[in-house]
């Protein structure tokens, strides 16, 4: 048991200490809580099960990340719903089932520790609002970007009302995930003030070259991008793609991530030859990391999609976008804001074969979900209802 006891340690503290430790930056719940209890012998598979599966989470091997959870999970039934074992186990479960695009259960999972903390735990105890954003992260996942705003704003509002430490690096969770709800609706302004203040906590409490800021600076690139700061946009990305690349290397899925909003960048400023590149590099790597059906490989396949059909290969350009758009309806809200993004592209793609019928028919589905997450002022919704007014037009 002894032995057992020293490599449950020896892997919290290689989990707890590692760089790639980012997940208390999405609003899990800290295994630091329950440190106390570590010396008790009966709690030694538990600890052995999740720190199992966070060395497996890390490594993007997520079928033994679930595996470990999983039992995690039943080893620490027994202590009780309140017990903060059994809480961290379901929170590192709602998190990889967000992951890897298995948001009906990652919500699931969330709005259970939601209602757990709030009705057994003290409101001064940090898993209540750090659960609140657990369930925003998942429901902004699926374009909810209503209730994920309601949620993100309470668990800052708990936060600073009975957390009371306004220092602390956790709190810039809730305002990056505020800033990204005011990104994807059009607050520009309000978005950047949150991206701001959410750097600056970071980069106070862990320094301005620690990994868990990467995310950050991906968002703030991308609200420069939208703006039309490409310099300030192209500082972010390179910024946050030289983090990861240290701390997780080439084939992590954060570092994908880095590597296709780059390729975003550079598409949308002409410079295709440095773009194409990138988008195959995100693609190979979302391919093996997360299967072959994530949503995030789709957002590479429209990727590559839009620069083939700007390139006048419409061929490819058709066998992209619909390859995304056949994972995006299998695994995403029907009204998603991918979804619409890569219906607006199928209409540019029709519009630029004359087949405006069917251009007509994918720019009035890429409208009504606009319409219906963003509202009719969105710029967003603007363009596509141009778009569409245009191409029916050439229908007459």
């Amino acid at each position: 048991m002894k032995e057992k006891l020293k490599r449950a340690q020896a892997i919290f503290k290689s989990i707890v200490e590692s760089k790639k430790y980012k997940w208390y930056q999405r609003g899990v719940i800290a295994i630091s809580s329950v440190v106390a209890g570590f010396y008790i012998l009966d709690s030694v598979p538990f600890y052995t099960a999740i720190g199992e599966g966070k060395q497996a989470f890390e490594a993007g091997n997520y079928p033994q990340a679930e595996k470990s959870f999983r039992q995690a999970i039943a080893d620490s039934e027994k202590y009780g719903i309140a017990d903060t074992r059994y809480l961290s186990a379901i929170n590192n479960m709602a998190e990889l089932k967000r992951v890897t695009a298995d948001y009906a259960r990652s919500e699931n999972y969330f709005r259970f520790l939601v209602k757990t903390t709030e009705s057994q735990l003290k409101k001064n105890r940090k898993e209540i609002p750090l659960a609140y954003n657990g369930l925003a992260l998942v429901l902004r996942d699926q374009s909810n970007f209503k209730e994920s705003e309601i949620c993100y704003t309470k668990a800052l509002r708990l936060w600073d009302e009975n957390i009371k430490e306004p220092q602390d690096p956790r709190r810039a969770a809730f305002l990056n995930g505020l800033a990204k709800v005011y990104r994807d609706t059009g607050r520009f302004e309000e978005a950047n003030k949150y991206y701001r203040e959410a750097l600056a906590l970071k980069e106070k409490a862990l320094g301005k070259n620690d990994v868990a800021t990467s995310s950050i600076l991906i968002n703030m690139g991308t609200i420069y991008r939208d703006t039309g700061k490409y310099k300030e946009a192209e500082s972010c990305y390179k910024r946050a793609l030289e983090m990861d690349m240290a701390a997780l290397g080439a084939t992590h899925p954060d570092t994908a991530t880095d590597l296709n909003d780059l390729a975003g960048l550079y598409r949308v400023t002409g410079r295709e030859a440095e773009a194409l590149p990138l988008f195959k590099q995100a693609l190979a790597v979302r391919e093996k990391k997360l299967g072959p059906n994530h949503p995030l490989v789709a957002k590479s396949l429209t990727g590559l999609g839009a620069i083939a059909l700007n390139e006048g290969d419409y061929k490819s350009a058709d066998r992209y976008l619909q390859s995304a758009l056949k994972i995006q309806l299998a695994r995403l809200p029907r009204n998603h804001k991918d979804v619409a993004d890569t219906y607006e592209y199928l209409g540019k793609l029709y519009d630029a074969q004359k087949d405006y019928k069917k251009a007509a028919s994918a720019l009035t589905n890429c409208l009504t979900i606009r319409k219906a997450l963003l509202g009719s002022q969105h710029p967003d919704t603007g363009v596509a209802s141009a778009e569409l007014t245009r191409v029916s037009h050439m229908n007459i």
